[in-house]
């Protein structure tokens, strides 16, 4: 979990971020997925390969607490989460 409202220039009434994720130092295949509360959904925002080093774009709307969630299915990794903007 990822605490986002509030932080770093996000306000606390934000409801959704923008945010480049990038993963690096990737030791299996797999995916990571980004959202907020609830079920996981079945989609993923980026796709791992070992030894890469993988961004995409994702928006992901914020839990009641101004969280979200990550989930990487395999392996170990770095994971950068950079936030580009956000909505009320």
């Amino acid at each position: 979990v990822l605490n986002v409202a509030g932080r770093g220039g996000v306000p606390a009434d934000a409801k959704t971020v923008v945010v480049t994720l990038t993963a690096t130092n990737v030791t299996a295949a797999g995916f990571i997925t980004g959202w907020y509360g609830g079920s996981r959904p079945a989609t993923s925002d980026l796709n791992l390969l070992p030894g890469s080093t993988v961004a995409n774009l994702a928006v992901i709307p914020l839990s009641s607490t101004g969280t979200i969630s990550l989930y990487n299915l395999a392996g170990h990794t770095d994971l950068i989460a950079d936030v580009l903007g956000y909505y009320r």
